[in-house]
């Protein structure tokens, strides 16, 4: 499956990752590669970015991937609505084993309705 959309990644891309510290806080960026550590930075951007990041990481990666990720997420990584709200976006099934168990039940992060409205 090809996971990138034509011309990308891009320098800017990366631009874009050293950048985004407010979503890979815990990460070494200078370490992620776009192509290994997809899931992940998918992940991290759909769950933590802002409206412009989940548009941007659209940019770069095919619709396939990004479905991939989650149909098959990271066990316990999601937000329970953020991730329901983007299998929902994307016609995908959602997989209860993707929650972050200590979010369930937990109100829709601030800011987060501006992000589903704009899609």
């Amino acid at each position: 499956m090809e996971i990138f959309k034509p011309q990308h990644p891009s320098p800017d891309d990366q631009e874009f990752l050293m950048g985004a510290t407010r979503i890979f806080w815990d990460i070494d960026k200078t370490k992620l590669d776009f192509e290994r550590h997809y899931r992940g930075i998918i992940t991290r951007v759909l769950n933590y970015g802002s409206f412009e990041d989940v548009q941007r990481i659209s940019q770069i990666y095919q619709q396939g991937a990004i479905k991939e990720v989650l149909a098959n997420p990271i066990r316990g990584d999601w937000f329970p609505r953020t991730y329901k709200a983007f299998c929902n976006i994307f016609n995908v099934q959602p997989d209860n084993k993707a929650f972050n168990i200590l979010y369930v039940g937990q109100k829709i992060r601030h800011g987060m309705n501006n992000i589903f409205n704009g899609l």
